[in-house]
């Protein structure tokens, strides 16, 4: 049986759910029924019919994960809704080569890092970075208790130690200044805590890595990332990024300007090659 992130029927199953997604122009947690246990991909059709008819809600408490059969737990220690990275595990699952060496950033709970990691074939050239202090322990349970093989960052990935934005899944962080001029600062029902940084170099270097592909979901972290760390524009082949605020579109557009070309996009989330580092043609 395949892990539990990537469901019993592997990237076509997930390839088929985002299909039926995208289709029924809904939230992926909308698919109901998709159990991997009991679904077959002909069912799954059926599914998409009566997702474009009816627009069935997933109760998200009684069946936290319907895209597949998932075992992640929250920082309650309850099971934990992964349907909503399902466009980002089917992105992964798509695009990432196997054989890169991948940074991600915003790993939350860790279903997309064991999905990047289950890509890698368990290389463990992955570094997947959170700021949020209260999900690194589940990200650690479910890290081992899935066997996925990557390395964990505790902290912000920046120049200067900066704050992060405790306000439910909006954990934006970034450096002192930059989250001060940002859409975070002030913002209502939410609160600021100071997190530590690291360089990139400082990751990279404490693994004996260079990266060479990223994933970005770090609800507005990523133009930040890239101000601080600008060779990440020339050094990534491939980038999985979800925008999230301006910042971060003005930061897509940039990358299009400057030799990076979208390979598939859906909703706020983009998957970049950047085309200045495929390999020549031979004369």
């Amino acid at each position: 049986m395949s892990p539990p992130y990537l469901c019993c029927q592997g990237s076509r199953l997930i390839a088929m759910l985002l299909y039926i997604t995208t289709l029924a122009n809904s939230n992926p947690v909308d698919v109901a029924d998709a159990s991997c246990d009991s679904t077959s991909l002909l069912q799954l059709h059926s599914v998409k019919s009566t997702l474009v008819t009816e627009r069935i809600a997933v109760n998200q408490t009684e069946n936290p994960c319907t895209s597949c059969g998932c075992a992640f737990v929250g920082r309650d220690g309850k099971p934990t809704n992964c349907d909503i990275e399902i466009n980002s595990r089917a992105m992964v699952e798509k695009w990432m080569p196997e054989n890169a060496t991948v940074l991600e950033v915003g790993a939350r709970y860790g279903s997309v890092s064991c999905a990047i990691a289950t890509k890698l074939k368990q290389s463990g050239k992955q570094v997947s970075v959170d700021a949020d202090h209260r999900v690194w322990d589940s990200l650690e349970k479910n890290r081992v208790s899935n066997g996925c093989n990557f390395h964990t960052v505790h902290g912000l990935l920046g120049k200067k130690d900066g704050a992060i934005m405790e306000d439910g899944f909006g954990t934006f962080a970034a450096s002192a200044q930059d989250f001060n001029n940002s859409y975070a600062a002030g913002k209502a029902d939410s609160k600021a805590v100071a997190i530590p940084h690291f360089t990139l170099s400082q990751v990279e270097n404490s693994h004996a890595l260079q990266f060479d592909a990223a994933n970005f979901d770090c609800e507005g972290c990523a133009a930040f990332v890239f101000q601080d760390f600008p060779e990440l524009k020339t050094q990534l082949n491939l980038l999985i990024m979800e925008s999230h605020n301006e910042a971060e579109e003005k930061l897509f557009n940039e990358l299009l300007s400057s030799g990076w070309e979208v390979l598939e996009s859906i909703s706020r989330q983009r998957v970049l090659r950047n085309t200045r580092n495929l390999p020549r043609m031979p004369l």
